[in-house]
């Protein structure tokens, strides 16, 4: 097992396990799971499509209109686009 896939089981099990009173917003959880389901759809690739998918991914995150969008959430809410 990969290291990043041994974090992110640590992490589930965290979130699966933490304290009922802990509110959860429905809508983050649910493109947390779109996230991984993108992902999970990558692992069976070839090495060499993912490198190409993650690069148009990368560039599509740098386009101007992309930036500004990134720009304008973190305006609105207050957090840093990842």
């Amino acid at each position: 097992m990969s290291e990043s896939l041994r974090r992110l089981r640590w992490a589930v099990r965290e979130f699966v396990n933490r304290p009922l009173e802990e509110e959860i917003d429905s809508w983050d959880l649910q493109r947390l799971i779109e996230d991984l389901e993108d992902e999970l759809g990558l692992v069976n690739e070839p090495p060499e499509e993912r490198a190409r998918i993650r690069a148009k991914q990368e560039a599509d995150m740098q386009r101007p209109e992309m930036q500004a969008a990134l720009r304008q959430i973190s305006e609105l809410y207050g957090a840093k686009p990842s």
